[in-house]
């Protein structure tokens, strides 16, 4: 169905249609008004037999009596002649006095469709009713309805009931459909949606006013009733209808586009009205707050003695000590309400000094320098509730960084000194040689582990040479791989790289971006699954490149993608693997000083870790 209503062929079809169905609601609307006003559910032979036929009559007669005592001589006058003519009216009769003497009479028709006998002030009347009726006088116009009308009195009841149900099918179709064109259900404004609707409906009503008065008009100078009826219902409905329907279908599309009422003159003159009031309160309002407490306050009590001295000179004349007792009244509900403001700012002030920072201050019902106090109270409480966590957060990682260290170090330490103790009592060569092992690889994890203090407290702090020139992310990506492909390949992992067609290079500094990457890898090669694939990816990102890496952690990731940033956090709880717990923090910092981003997520047992970095500007 939806198509259909938003076909425009299908809209003018139906348009046009409703056009005839209109046309045929109004016109069996009428036929049967007439039908019941002239009693035609009754049986009759011809019009002549009708109440309507004798009404007529009768009327004629009574303006024959009025007539005649106006002019005595009535045939004789020339307008009477001219009136009661055979070919202006269909009419005759003739008048009698009380002896039945005829006083006058115009013409006896060939063919007599009937004949009333009536009698009034003692005058009698003979009527004639012409047969055929051809004069286009009062018998004319209901004599064609009653032939039309008559014979199809009750088929028109099936007519208007079909009518009204086309007429209502078509104007929902029409609703549904306003606004709408092709297959999406966007609403579009044609030119006439787009005119402000009060100056389009102000329009329509003069247009529909002027069509009226041009209609009257009109029918002055047609002297047909019968071509008056036609033109009417062929010519006039159809436009007036046809103007009332675009005004109907442009409300419903505008109130379907939600511009009902703003697109409107009104509603852009109250708008322009209500945006320079605003200015002007606004400005007047920033012309206040520039004035100093003081002076402000000093102002608005000397406004209000001002107001006071005049009504206390006005205070016995008329109303004055009403408006004298409002202003009174309303004094002090503004000193209770500054009271009360400044009693909820005294307790803001004093939780927070007692250090309850959660404390917060309605500012929505305060006003004016209450409102500023106040929401400064709940920016400061905000300010030190944050450093409170930060502080806190601080220690936590001091602690935390105490005693990863004293960990990390006593490990290789003791090993040592336990391991030199042996090689100072009796060994062999075999032990000798196993404890010189032993103590090359523990000293050289505790010198990996200084380096990495070192490296971490330069990258954290800025303290490196950065040289930003355009780099090749695919030649140093497969480098990296490459180099660890042993280690892979021993962890029974396969690396997947995804390199983007037509790579642009980047702004990085080769030797930092390698030492991320070699952190990355390295975690890999401890971290990740067996029998599992890494994923590297450098895609472009509108104007930056994003790297990723990714993989299946062998151990479950219990820990926050953020907290494996901090320094000495590992993935595996139990540390009982190999490493500072530096080298994200490390990665962290080196792509920061890049002017890159970095950063980790966690789905699961999958860890992401993702480099952004910019391109080469292509100016450069």
């Amino acid at each position: 169905m939806k198509p259909l209503t938003h076909s425009l062929l299908a809209k003018i079809i139906v348009i046009f249609l409703l056009v005839f169905i209109v046309v045929g609601i109004l016109g069996s609307a009428l036929a049967l008004a007439f039908a019941y006003a002239g009693n035609l559910y009754e049986n009759y032979d011809s019009f002549y037999e009708t109440e309507m036929c004798e009404s007529i009559t009768q009327r004629y007669a009574t303006e024959l009596i009025f007539n005649y005592e106006q002019v005595p001589d009535l045939m004789s006058d020339e307008f009477f002649q001219q009136y009661y003519a055979e070919e202006n009216c269909n009419f005759g009769f003739i008048l009698r006095d009380e002896s039945g003497n005829i006083l006058a009479q115009n013409f006896t028709p060939a063919h007599i469709g009937r004949t009333i006998q009536l009698e009034q002030d003692g005058r009698k009347i003979t009527c004639l009713v012409a047969d055929p009726i051809t004069a286009k006088d009062s018998y004319y116009l209901t004599y064609k309805l009653f032939n039309l009308v008559y014979p199809m009195r009750y088929t028109l009841f099936f007519i208007l009931g079909i009518s009204l149900v086309l007429f209502f099918a078509g104007i929902v179709f029409l609703c549904c459909g306003a606004g709408h064109r092709g297959q999406t259900n966007e609403i579009f404004l044609n030119h006439q949606d787009k005119v402000p609707l009060d100056l389009y409906l102000c329009g329509m009503v003069l247009l529909i006013g002027w069509i009226i008065s041009f209609a009257f008009d009109l029918s002055y100078s047609i002297y047909d009733p019968i071509l008056e009826l036609f033109l009417f219902l062929v010519l006039f409905v159809p436009v007036v209808f046809l103007l009332c329907l675009a005004v109907f279908l442009t409300c419903v599309t505008r109130w379907k586009a939600g511009h009902f009422w703003r697109n409107t003159l009104f509603y852009r003159i109250c708008a322009i009205f209500w945006a320079a009031v605003r200015f002007l309160t606004t400005a007047l309002g920033k012309a206040v707050r520039a004035v100093p407490m003081l002076w402000r306050t000093l102002l608005i009590l000397a406004v209000f003695e001002c107001f006071n001295l005049v009504f206390a000179i006005n205070l016995p004349y008329g109303t004055t000590a009403f408006w004298w007792l409002l202003l009174q009244g309303a004094a002090v509900i503004a000193v209770c309400l500054a009271v009360l403001q400044m009693r909820q700012l005294r307790e803001a002030g004093r939780n927070l000094a007692q250090g309850n920072f959660d404390t917060k201050v309605n500012t929505q019902k305060m006003y004016w320098d209450f409102k500023v106090h106040g929401e400064h109270l709940n920016s400061i409480g905000n300010g030190m509730a944050i450093a409170v966590e930060q502080k806190m957060r601080s220690e936590r990682l001091k602690t935390e960084l105490i005693t990863n260290v004293s960990h990390d170090i006593k490990t290789p330490l003791t090993s040592i000194i336990n391991y030199v103790d042996l090689l100072q009592k009796e060994h062999t060569k075999e032990q000798e040689k196993d404890y010189l092992t032993i103590l090359h690889r523990q000293s050289l994890r505790l010198k990996k582990l200084t380096e990495d203090l070192v490296e971490a407290s330069k990258a954290s702090t800025g303290n490196l040479t950065v040289n930003l020139v355009p780099t090749s992310i695919g030649e140093l990506i497969n480098q990296a791989v490459g180099e660890y492909s042993e280690k892979l390949e021993a962890g029974r992992l396969e690396a997947m790289v995804v390199l983007s067609q037509g790579e642009r290079p980047v702004l990085a500094d080769g030797k930092l971006l390698w030492r991320v990457l070699d952190n990355l890898l390295n975690n890999v090669c401890k971290y990740a699954m067996a029998g599992t694939r890494v994923y590297i990816e450098a895609k472009p990102k509108g104007e930056k490149m994003v790297i990723s890496v990714k993989n299946i952690s062998r151990d479950p990731l219990n820990v926050a993608a953020e907290e494996l940033m901090e320094r000495f956090v590992r993935g595996d709880s139990s540390r009982h693997t190999e490493g500072s717990g530096l080298g994200l923090n490390i990665a962290k910092s080196l792509v920061e000083l890049q002017k890159g981003e970095f950063s980790l997520s966690i789905d699961g047992d999958l860890f992401k870790a993702e480099i952004v970095l910019n391109y080469v500007p292509s100016t450069e």
